[in-house]
């Protein structure tokens, strides 16, 4: 029996994933900033979670009916690159403060 160890569960910091969520309110409005489900997906993100404050967030890129992440169809809002620029450029100065 051979156990291949699985990725570590990624958990945000409470207080980094505050400013997180209102920076993002600050830079795409508070009725486009929401809380998703938990999920059980692995993300390398977890591994320097583990080892610093942070927060995984994510960044709402896919138009109507367009295919999934990860699918060769792909095609993401390129102005959705706009929103995520100013959100980490709050959180930046933020967390500089």
């Amino acid at each position: 029996l051979d156990y291949v160890k699985g990725y570590p569960p990624l958990i945000n910091d409470v207080e980094v994933a505050d400013v997180v969520r209102r920076c993002a309110e600050a830079a795409v409005g508070k009725e486009r900033v929401f809380e998703p489900e938990p999920s059980m997906g692995g993300e390398d993100m977890a591994y320097f979670l583990e080892r610093s404050k942070g927060c995984y967030f994510f960044l709402g890129v896919g138009r109507e009916g367009c295919a999934s992440l990860h699918n060769s169809r792909f095609d993401f809002n390129e102005e959705a690159l706009l929103s995520g620029i100013e959100t980490f450029c709050r959180i930046a100065w933020e967390l500089l403060k």
